[in-house]
């Protein structure tokens, strides 16, 4: 380990560091004395006064932001239709959108509240606008006046669009930047933002690239200037798990870009990214400092989050770093901008705790800790500080008085200007810098939201500056109002108030990562064999190698299991539902401590990525957890209303022995959520696993028995399908559970219906002809990542994912586009590497049925785009069973005769004029299991939704990953029985109800009645 080693282990070890702790440490670091507090206070509400007496002051854009923020419903109705409008190639769309957005909202609320008289009297103009919108009294009049009106509001939203870009981005070109910086009067400094967010696609990378030197050539003609990077948008795969793609693609290009930043003497910033990529980051400049053209560069710099819990270790490791290389580098401080979604990504991930403060003043104490620190190390490391809270500049004045060329302030163009405009023209010294994005209205949007919702919530110090709250209130210090604040933000572990959520691993995180990946390489070499003995052989679709060995169960033996069966479900049934609950728990907890096991034997026998393994062991733990705590809620019964006298109530009993049914591309979850919904509820389980995933039962059968469920309660048997069909015709089993083809499901239907005796439940899960409908108001880059997701991750293998996209015309050539060249970006390969997206189908057979289905759609439709199987594959992996990802364009979903199940994604496209005959033509299929629709059109949205015919419906995100009991998961027609897995209604189906009524008047009157009547 380098001298360097402690610095980054420490980054590492805060990643989700203690927050109460660390709030500890800080606020002994800055607090301040009597004399200090009193400065600064003074200070503060003196420049507070100057602001609100500034003649500029809300006005403009300014109070209309301050009047409808992104914490007003309306506030998002008018970004949304505002950044849409920017985007919609047509008329139709643009105008449904305007509709949407400005009809049903509460623009009266509004009225008369700003001080703005050009915003008080947009709200009127909302007002009546929106009345027309929604006016039907006199059709013919409220419909001449509507079609006279909407193309002039939208030609005044467009024009208000344009206001927003003017406002917030310094020009849509370079030229347009040059003439705001020449005119500007004011000694301020420009670091220039090329708009834009991610690369999905080489192409985008290489455009972003070329701007950045078009950037720094631009910034090269300026005193002073810098550009920012973002990594991001340098490379398509900018991800910890694509590590040396990153550092053999992306770095070269980047060390280039500082070379001519070098010949400019252009400062450059690397911008930010979410928490899981600050690693990988700080990789990568470690790198240009040490080895590339960033070595002995001073206008070199990172940018710095101070919400995030690895702020003040960030800031160490480059002090540190700048001391070993004897060069100075730029640090510009930020409080950070993904905070919502590093709260939501952690939250679903399951990690133990934030990568970043839960509270707004916590973030505020981090900020002004590391600008104490920054300041004390202003020798080795450039302080830029970026805020507009007037406290926090009013302390760093106080901590730098006569210090002022040692450091510099940072302001977001068209926020901000009147504090820093007051303070350079008390003291032209100052340094401050306008961070100024340059780029078209149509880009603008991430960024603005992201800086909208950090400088416009309600808790901000500029939504508060335009409130009415005093100088005196906002000039608090931190510290105080920490002491004062008491939300707490759940938990990961405790999201769920009747369980505890499964918890995660996350790959990006080098401490997951490394201990991830040293447990999965002690299961390399490994074959797992069945204790009892063994006839069969179990290959892996990933290399053909032999993964382990099983006893096949025969026919003629279950007779014997299911004798075991019932007699083991005569003495479960006995232990209370909280006894079984409790055991079930246990067997969660059992299937967290084996996860890598249970990961690792997912990649060998069914090819499971790492990712998608993490995911389903998950799944499973949810599923037990939730089960557990729903027959605890069953266990009392219900009693139901009667008349006076009588007394009635409702029960549940188990059906007996349930045979479960599980498919083989969720080998863990389907198969524990089938199992544990059997036992939970009082019945034995003899489950029955697909024949390509033995393996991985008969180890959560094991980890069974060590959760101490009673020998033969449940049993698995392995076999192919004549196994499961002598299973389901032995008049033994009270009860069915299957997941898979629509086949096989009505070959077990009847089946059942067949058999004498009892009535015999079947609850069946099948697959799905799933579509998606685009329109135009969509965003692409959403729209494609999403697609991505759904249509490819598991390689296709999922009874959720994506077959049909339909995309609007208007739109469709663009995104079409951009999904050719994200596709282009999908790493096929080992399963067990975490850069792998995609790894190989089940079998062979699977194989060529995906082979056969390209041929027969090729005449009918054209092939958009394929994945490239990698050229220098190895030899063993070229054993394996892998399908290229491919997208064919085809004229309807009527084209295709049953569902492809693997990673084949077919394109239509429509006309929004005919959306009816396209939902029309996706519920004919018969299918009616998920569905997507992106649309920033709210009452487009309600409209498919409320016409298509599907279990579960997702909107502008992916349609795979349902989560147990958020989305409870299950189709009808082809795509199933009902009720849906992992919902509050699936347990009733393995039961049956009982009512108890006792006529208490017979034996002693009824009690409650006559107390009553005394």
């Amino acid at each position: 380990m380098n001298d360097l080693g402690p610095y980054i282990e420490a980054i590492a070890d805060n990643y989700l560091a203690d927050e109460d702790q660390l709030v500890r440490k800080f606020t002994q670091m800055i607090t301040p004395d009597v004399a200090e507090r009193q400065a600064v206070t003074d200070l503060s509400v003196s420049l507070i006064g100057k602001i609100r007496n500034h003649p500029d002051f809300n006005r403009g854009l300014d109070a209309f932001m301050a009047e409808y923020s992104l914490d007003s419903s309306e506030g998002v109705r008018l970004m949304t239709l505002a950044e849409a409008l920017a985007r919609i190639p047509d008329e139709d769309t643009k105008e449904a959108l305007i509709r949407s957005k400005l009809s049903g909202a509460d623009w009266s609320r509004h009225l008369g509240k700003s001080i703005s008289s050009l915003v008080n009297s947009s709200t009127r103009a909302l007002l009546f606008t929106s009345s027309v919108l929604e006016s039907d009294e006199i059709p013919f009049l409220s419909s001449a006046i509507r079609k006279l009106g909407e193309p002039t509001i939208r030609m005044a939203i467009e024009m208000g669009m344009s206001l927003f870009s003017d406002h917030f981005v310094l020009g849509e070109t370079l030229d347009e930047a040059r003439k705001k910086v020449q005119k500007e009067r004011r000694k301020y400094r420009y670091s220039f933002d090329m708009l834009g967010e991610a690369a999905l696609t080489g192409a985008d990378a290489r455009k972003f690239f070329d701007d950045y030197k078009k950037a720094i050539r631009f910034a090269g003609g300026f005193p002073n200037a810098a550009v920012s990077i973002k990594l991001s948008a340098l490379h398509p795969r900018y991800d910890a798990n694509q590590y040396q793609r990153v550092h053999s693609e992306l770095y070269p290009a980047l060390n280039e870009l500082i070379g001519i930043a070098r010949e400019e003497d252009v400062q450059i910033t690397i911008d930010s990214e979410e928490a899981n990529r600050l690693e990988l980051s700080l990789q990568v400049f470690e790198k240009l400092v040490t080895e590339g053209n960033g070595r002995g560069f001073d206008k070199l710099g990172l940018a710095v989050q101070a919400y995030s819990r690895r702020g003040m270790a960030v800031l160490e490791y480059l002090n540190a770093l700048a001391s070993k290389l004897g060069q100075r580098i730029c640090v510009r401080l930020v409080k950070g901008a993904y905070w919502d979604t590093e709260i939501k990504l952690a939250q679903m991930m399951g990690l133990e705790d934030f990568p970043v403060f839960t509270k707004k003043a916590h973030s505020d104490l981090s900020f002004l800790a590391c600008a104490r620190y920054l300041i004390a190390s202003k020798e080795r490391l450039y302080p830029q500080f970026a805020t507009h809270n007037v406290h926090t500049v009013s302390n760093l004045l106080y901590w730098t008085e006569g210090a002022e060329s040692m450091f510099e302030f940072q302001r977001l163009h068209g926020m901000g200007a009147i504090l820093y405009d007051c303070l350079l023209d008390e003291d032209p010294d100052i340094a401050c810098t306008i961070y100024a994005p340059i780029g078209q209205q149509k880009e603008l949007l991430p960024y603005l939201i992201r800086r909208l919702l950090e400088n416009s919530a309600n808790s901000s110090f500029v939504n508060q500056l335009a409130s009415n709250t005093s100088a005196q209130e906002l000039s608090r210090h931190p510290i105080d109002v920490a002491a004062a604040t008491s939300s707490e933000i759940t938990l990961p572990a405790n999201l769920y108030p009747d369980r505890r959520n499964s918890g995660g691993i996350d790959p990006r995180y080098s401490r997951h990562r490394i201990a991830l990946m040293n447990e999965l390489d002690a299961y390399k070499s490994r074959c797992w064999r069945d204790e009892k003995g063994a006839d069969c052989e179990v290959t892996s679709p990933v290399d053909g190698s032999l993964v382990g060995k099983v006893k096949l169960t025969r026919p003629e033996d279950l007779d014997a299991v299911v004798t075991r069966a019932r007699d083991a479900a005569s003495h479960w049934r006995k232990q209370s539902p909280v006894q079984r609950a409790t055991l079930i728990r246990n067997l969660s907890d059992q299937l967290e401590e084996s996860r890598v096991e249970l990961i690792a034997l997912m990649i060998a026998e069914a090819g499971k990525t790492i990712e998608d393994g993490i995911a389903e062991v998950r799944e499973a733990v949810d599923f037990c957890r939730y089960y557990a705590a729903h027959m605890e809620r069953l266990a009392e019964g219900e009693n139901l209303p009667g008349p006076s006298g009588e007394r009635n109530h409702l029960s549940h009993e188990p059906r007996g022995v349930f045979a479960c049914i599980s498919p083989w591309n969720f080998p863990v979850a389907i198969f524990t959520g089938q199992v544990v919904a059997a036992l939970v509820t009082g019945n034995a389980a003899i489950a029955k696993p697909a024949e390509q995933s033995p393996l991985v039962a008969r180890l959560i059968d094991e980890l069974s028995i060590r959760a101490g469920i009673p020998e033969h309660t449940l049993q698995v048997i392995t076999g192919a399908g004549e196994l499961g069909a002598a299973l389901i015709n032995h008049p033994g089993i009270d009860g069915v559970v299957f997941t898979g083809s629509v086949p096989t499901a009505r070959s077990i239907q009847k089946a059942l219906a067949a058999r004498d005796g009892a009535i015999v439940p079947l609850i069946a899960e099948t697959g799905g002809q799933n579509a998606m409908i685009v329109d135009s108001s969509a965003l692409p880059e959403q729209v494609v990542k999403d697609v991505l997701t759904s249509a490819f991750n598991s390689s296709g293998q999922r009874c959720s994912a994506l077959r049909v996209l339909y995309l609007q015309e208007s739109c469709a050539d663009s995104i079409i586009e951009l999904l050719k060249g994200a596709m282009a970006e999908l790493k096929i390969g080992h399963p067990g590497k975490l850069e792998t997206d995609i790894g190989p189908v089940i079998d062979e057979e699977a194989l060529l049925r995906l082979r056969r289905h390209e041929q027969e759609v090729t005449q009918y439709g054209h092939l958009i785009a394929r994945t490239a199987l990698p050229q220098d594959m190895p030899a063993e992996l070229q054993k394996g069973t892998y399908h290229a990802p491919s997208c064919f364009e085809i004229d309807s979903i009527r084209s295709l005769k049953e569902e492809s199940f693997g990673p084949i994604l077919h394109v239509v496209r429509y006309d929004i004029t005919s959306i009816d005959k396209v939902i029309d033509d996706i519920n004919a299929t018969g299918y009616g299991l998920t569905f997507g629709v992106h649309s920033r059109n709210e009452t487009f949205c309600d409209h498919v939704v409320r016409r298509i015919q599907a279990g579960n419906v997702y909107i502008n995100r992916n349609m795979v990953g349902a989560v147990v009991g958020t989305q409870p998961f299950g189709g009808r027609g082809l795509s199933g029985t009902g009720p849906k897995a992992g919902g509050p209604h699936y347990l009733h189906s393995f039961m049956v109800e009982k009512t108890r009524t006792d006529n208490l008047a017979a034996i002693g009157g009824a009690i409650d009645l006559i107390n009553q009547h005394s």
